[in-house]
């Protein structure tokens, strides 16, 4: 049994050691590293708004840590959060897919002549997206789609605006779609 045992050893060690000999890379392809800190600006919730700044801190390569500061088109507003990259630890690719956890600024709801009506929603959201790194590695833009779970409670407000305080809404193109958009470019420091 022990020779049995030890012949397996030696067996995958060598093996390991055939597999690992063939992991160089031809020389003209580049290699992506992941960033430990990147930041940048952008539109949507992941940047708290119409437009906002981003500063993503990736202590592990897999996980990180987001916050947002920017215009909620009433108010400044801010997000924080949690991201987690979808790749080996040297992603060789130029795109990148993450999924990302919020919880800051999801709504805003601007009332004209009557600003004591408006108001910013916060809540928790959830999305993903991928990042596309620049040929030059200096940074990358990032595109991704996030759900505001307060959906619900932002669309009861809206209503009761137009049904008890006489309100009228211009017709919202996105009205009853929840996802959006939020696109950025993020520049990396580390």
């Amino acid at each position: 049994m022990m020779k049995f045992v030890s012949a397996l050893l030696l067996i995958c060690s060598f093996s390991f050691y055939a597999v690992t000999g063939q992991d160089t890379l031809p020389k003209k392809q580049m290699l992506y590293k992941p960033d430990q800190l990147a930041f940048g600006f952008g539109i949507g919730f992941e940047y708290a708004g119409l437009l906002g700044a981003n500063l993503v801190w990736h202590p592990l390569p897999a996980i990180g840590f987001t916050g947002s500061f920017g215009y909620a088109y009433i108010a400044m507003a801010g997000n924080a959060g949690v991201r987690l990259r979808l790749s080996n630890h040297e992603n060789t690719s130029r795109v990148t897919a993450y999924l990302t956890g919020l919880y800051g600024a999801t709504h805003s709801v601007k009332v004209k002549g009557r600003s004591s009506l408006n108001k910013v929603f916060y809540g928790a959201m959830a999305g993903g997206g991928i990042e596309i790194r620049t040929k030059r590695r200096e940074g990358y833009f990032s595109i991704g789609v996030i759900y505001p779970f307060n959906w619900n409670e932002f669309n009861d407000y809206n209503d009761d605006l137009v049904k008890y305080r006489s309100v009228t809404f211009e017709k919202d193109p996105l009205e009853g779609v929840p996802v959006r958009l939020s696109v950025g470019y993020k520049w990396i420091v580390k």
